[in-house]
């Protein structure tokens, strides 16, 4: 069995999380002030949040995770999602230190949990739980499947969902027995591709493009200028890689009305989001359709399928090609969408990975 390198789950933790912020959230030394039923002590609070001096994550200290770690009952959401990827990366760079497990245990009991927490599990996206998940699967491989109840539990009752992925060239596979005494057999595409979709869409924004609640209305059907800018608001990610998949599932239909740089936007989220969960993203035929679609532009040109051809550049053609690809032989060249993915290969996208494959 393949496993997770350690480097790149760690470097995978500081991409997706790198833009999470603790602001007003409560800090390491005000779950103290917390604990004490005292947070309505401002000058308290505010005295306690002076001893975490760092802005990012990346910069709390070994010392206060390791003196200050049995508080997250007590973080409120953004202190909890601003200290999760500080202490994960921690113990996968110091998993040897004679202290780091007691460091984290605290937090291993909040992704254990499945009941109040459900809610602060939910705030990640789709990429970010994935990280998760993954940094839970290799805790239980740095000890062996040993002493890790805890890990295999959230595994087992919330985050292995993350886990899944029908690439039949995998990251890393295997058959483990936990929880209850359940065996699931979890396979990871090569993180290649996702990796290859942010490097490609990474500075890719969506402007004055429609969202996807604007898309839904079929460009603004029945609505005034003024009804058809407000519901922007429904959509308020400013990088593609937050957008739930949840939003997916709602509004699958929209890929046959988004303008191109909507269409530009949301495209990696897209299929970041099949690639990360397929069992959960039912709905992809609309964006295979849509693929398919842009390939057939040259026989059949119109406005929008030659625009949403031209504002990709060639390094992002490239990627979706590769995504298709490996749709296919995730699926075995087979199943309800195969003729689709095919036929948009054939007439469009094969040409810019044909000498890669």
């Amino acid at each position: 069995m393949n496993k997770i390198d350690t480097q790149w789950l760690i470097d995978q933790i500081r991409q997706e999380f790198k833009h999470i912020l603790l602001g007003d959230g409560i800090s390491l030394h005000q779950t103290d002030v917390v604990d004490d039923y005292l947070q309505d002590d401002e000058e308290l609070m505010a005295k306690a949040k002076a001893n975490d001096t760092d802005t990012r994550w990346w910069d709390v200290s070994i010392e206060n995770i390791e003196k200050q770690n049995w508080g997250w009952p007590f973080f409120d959401i953004k202190g909890y999602r601003y200290y999760l990827p500080a202490f994960m990366t921690y113990y996968l760079k110091h998993a040897h230190r004679h202290d780091s497990d007691n460091a984290i245990d605290s937090m291993m009991y909040i992704l254990d949990s499945d009941d109040y927490y459900q809610s602060y599990h939910a705030t990640f996206n789709e990429l970010q739980s994935r990280c998760i998940a993954m940094f839970l699967w290799q805790y239980c491989e740095l000890n062996n499947w040993q002493d890790c109840d805890q890990a295999k539990n959230a595994l087992v009752n919330y985050w292995d969902r993350f886990l899944s992925w029908c690439d039949n060239e995998t990251d890393f596979q295997g058959d483990k027995e936990y929880g209850d005494g359940d065996t699931k057999n979890h396979k990871f595409a090569e993180p290649w591709l996702l990796k290859e979709i942010r490097a490609a869409f990474d500075k890719v924004r969506l402007e004055d493009g429609e969202t996807i609640h604007q898309a839904d209305t079929e460009g603004g059907v029945g609505l005034t200028k003024e009804q058809f800018k407000t519901l922007r608001k429904n959509d308020p990610e400013e990088f593609w890689w937050d957008i739930p998949l949840e939003r997916f599932h709602a509004f699958s239909s929209i890929w046959s009305f988004l303008d191109p740089k909507g269409f530009r936007f949301y495209l990696p989220a897209c299929m970041s989001a099949i690639i990360t969960d397929p069992h959960r993203c039912i709905h992809e035929e609309w964006l295979i359709y849509a693929l398919e679609n842009i390939s057939h532009y040259k026989q059949h040109p119109s406005f929008l399928t030659s625009d949403r051809v031209d504002i990709l550049d060639d390094k992002q053609k490239r990627v979706v090609a590769l995504f298709l690809w490996q749709y296919t032989l995730a699926n075995n060249w087979q199943g309800d969408m195969q003729e689709e993915v095919s036929n948009a290969l054939e007439n469009y996208w094969f040409q810019f990975i044909q000498n890669e494959v």
